[in-house]
């Protein structure tokens, strides 16, 4: 028995779930950049005046500095956005506990962890209350909790991510 339906319906789940937090974290981001850019606007403007009334020394400094406050600013900004996108998706896939879609994912996990681990791999369900699986076998281990089945979503959207910067 194949896993790949069940595998593709749930990365296209996953998928569609990480994309509408994607196009919120898109408009969340959208706005904290653009307050940041206008932040990064004002401070350099300050900079910009001061330097006029002080040295060419004391400019440079000032610019510098707003520069790396701006920078800060951002990278911060995309550091909330992301981890938001994260925790939204997590949210989504751990609010499938306990409902007979999780049971059946956890059927299908397990078949999947003995197929890749033998039939005599310890399974434990649900650890950690993070829903999926984990399964080891030996000094082997597979991971299929929720955490790592959305962390992988996450990582497979690669570049589509990164567009929320844009």
């Amino acid at each position: 028995m194949s896993l790949e339906p069940l595998r593709q319906a749930y990365l296209e789940r996953a998928r569609l779930a990480a994309e509408a937090a994607l196009t919120q974290a898109r408009a969340e981001a959208a706005a904290l950049v653009e307050a940041a850019r206008r932040e990064a606007d004002a401070l350099m403007a300050e900079a910009r005046r001061q330097g006029e009334e002080n040295a060419d020394a004391d400019v440079a400094r000032e610019r510098a500095l707003a520069g790396r406050h701006a920078r800060a600013v951002l990278l911060t900004a995309r550091r909330d956005a992301y981890g938001e996108l994260r925790r939204r998706a997590l949210q989504a896939g751990l609010a499938l506990r306990g409902r007979p879609e999780h049971r059946a994912l956890v059927r299908r996990l397990v078949t999947q962890a003995r197929a890749q681990l033998g039939p005599g791999a310890r399974i434990e369900v649900d650890p950690g209350g993070q829903g999926g699986i984990v399964a080891r076998e030996g000094a082997r281990r597979v991971d299929y909790t929720m955490v790592a089945l959305v962390e992988r979503s996450l990582e497979s959207l690669g570049g589509a991510v990164e567009q929320l910067w844009t």
